[in-house]
């Protein structure tokens, strides 16, 4: 669920892409609107490793010059890259939208990438972003036997040419987000300040660009729905409105844990969701 511009309603239905993602908010007593039990019962691959680049041309104004240079596996293992490799994601079934749902909280995300041993490569505008996404990312707990693994590819980009596999739920293995409107690091975009504050993963959320008569059962049934856990959700507080023109609704959900929190935002940010 993310950024979407805010469209006025049509008849009594509008769809949106909520935002989510972590925040350093905590909740205060009167601030609840109760907790979910209040709502409703709580129940490898070769070319991978290849020396040859796998990727495009540095994008003008990325940020990023460097050019795909051969280079020794003992130099260029942990040396900052604007392309990531991520390991640990195998086990969710992600696609390329899903892995772009995490990693664009901390960077403008370029190109997305499965290979087929399940790693994942990303690539950010900048090496800059891509320093945000392991300093954040790198070791977190997706469950109670994984970490994710974030660590700088040895490739300086992804290539964009030639065909894609597609994955099993029928999906490209290979994605280009350059144009993607969901990308928040903008320079001089004032209106995305909020969204792109940067947080390490917590067990609160703070979702916004919801429809504004959501409540709070219904972002339970929506996350509760995505996760196949009646139990994955300690509190839902919907936040008052900065403005009496407001067009959409921000609030904060509070998770039962760290993996969780991670969980729902590889499932549902951006997520398209009605009104009540």
């Amino acid at each position: 669920m993310d950024r979407v511009k805010a469209e006025c309603y049509q008849n009594n239905l509008r769809r949106t892409g909520p935002s989510v993602r972590s925040t350093n908010r905590k909740f205060n007593d009167d601030q609840h609107l109760g907790s979910s039990e209040n709502h409703h019962s709580s129940g490898g691959n070769n070319k991978a490793r290849s020396k040859r680049p796998i990727g495009r041309q540095s994008q003008p104004g990325s940020g990023d010059t460097t050019r795909p240079l051969p280079c020794p596996q003992s130099l260029w293992r942990g040396v900052p890259n604007r392309v990531l490799i991520v390991y640990g994601l195998e086990r969710m079934n992600v696609n390329c939208d899903k892995v772009f749902n995490l990693f664009c909280i901390y960077g403008n995300v370029t190109a997305v990438k499965i290979l087929n041993g399940n790693q994942v490569l990303v690539e950010l505008q900048d090496v800059e972003a891509a320093k945000r996404c392991v300093s954040k990312l790198n070791l977190i707990r997706l469950d109670k036997t994984t970490n994710l693994k974030v660590k700088y590819s040895k490739h300086s980009y992804i290539n964009d040419h030639g065909t894609s596999r597609t994955l099993s739920d029928g999906t490209p293995a290979k994605k280009i987000y350059l144009k993607s409107k969901f990308n928040r690091f903008v320079e001089k975009e004032m209106k995305y300040a909020d969204q792109r504050r940067i947080a390490t993963p917590s067990k609160i959320l703070h979702f916004y660009n919801a429809p504004l008569d959501i409540c709070a059962k219904k972002m339970h049934k929506v996350v509760t729905d995505a996760l196949g856990s009646m139990d994955a959700i300690r509190s839902i507080t919907i936040l008052p409105k900065k403005r009496p023109d407001a067009k959409c609704s921000t609030g904060l959900i509070e998770m039962k844990s760290n993996e969780l929190a991670v969980k729902t935002i590889i499932l549902l940010n951006h997520m398209p969701l009605e009104s009540s």
